[in-house]
């Protein structure tokens, strides 16, 4: 069961990088940038996450996939930068 749980976890977490990864190709070059290292940056933070505490490893997904709908949202702009109007 706990393997289970792990390996889909596994597939989820490698998911989101890649979403986060295309969402960034919309956006401009530096910003581009930016994303990119925060994700390394996130991903190098959570390193220390042991695998077997599902229910942390679910909450870094859920505030993953939050950010990454910020990312996708056409008022987003940067990091700290926000258009108004919404794109």
């Amino acid at each position: 069961m706990l393997l289970t749980a792990h390996v889909t976890l596994q597939k989820q977490v490698l998911s989101l990088v890649r979403a986060v990864s295309r969402a960034a190709r919309t956006k401009p070059p530096q910003v581009r940038r930016a994303v990119h290292e925060r994700l390394r940056q996130d991903l190098a933070a959570s390193q220390d996450v042991d695998r077997s505490d599902v229910a942390r490893v679910e909450f870094l997904l859920r505030r993953g996939h939050k950010q990454l709908e910020l990312l996708r949202n056409g008022a987003f702009v940067g990091f700290g930068v926000w258009r108004s109007g919404g794109g």
